[in-house]
């Protein structure tokens, strides 16, 4: 999910979703959403009218062919785009375990990044305040 801040991307929420039924969504768009009626463009998958019946609304397009579909959601295309080229270039793979993170990673840095002066102190608060892991949750 990208919040739409006039004409440019704002915040980012990704989470790894492995099926796309509605009850995955639903629990995402929790998370991240507030309850007041937001307004949500998707791709016309059956699974995202679980959008609408929470409240929010819904315009759902039918989209064909690639070309069409970068221009109507460029930004999440982009994201997705980007979060690509992160895994395969900086980490070159990442084990299916601890994808998530790396999502999250790249979400926090998304997030920041017209504040590039702060993200070091903000990764180092983060890093403060999170639960460390045991070696037995390290272990691939």
């Amino acid at each position: 999910m990208v919040e739409r801040e006039n004409a440019k991307a704002g915040n980012l929420a990704m989470k790894v979703i492995y099926k796309t039924t509605r009850d995955d969504l639903r629990e995402a768009v929790e998370q991240r959403v507030d309850d007041n009626k937001q307004w949500f463009k998707t791709d016309a998958i059956q699974s995202h009218y679980v959008i609408r019946s929470m409240g929010h609304h819904l315009q759902a397009l039918v989209l064909g062919n690639k070309p069409e579909s970068c221009t109507e959601l460029p930004v999440v295309h982009r994201a997705i785009s980007l979060l690509k080229r992160c895994l395969m270039g900086t980490y070159h793979g990442v084990s299916p375990k601890y994808l998530q993170r790396y999502v999250c990673e790249f979400a926090f840095r998304w997030n920041r990044r017209d504040t590039e002066e702060t993200i070091w102190a903000s990764l180092m608060r983060a890093a403060c305040f999170a639960v460390p892991m045991t070696y037995a949750e390290l272990r691939l």
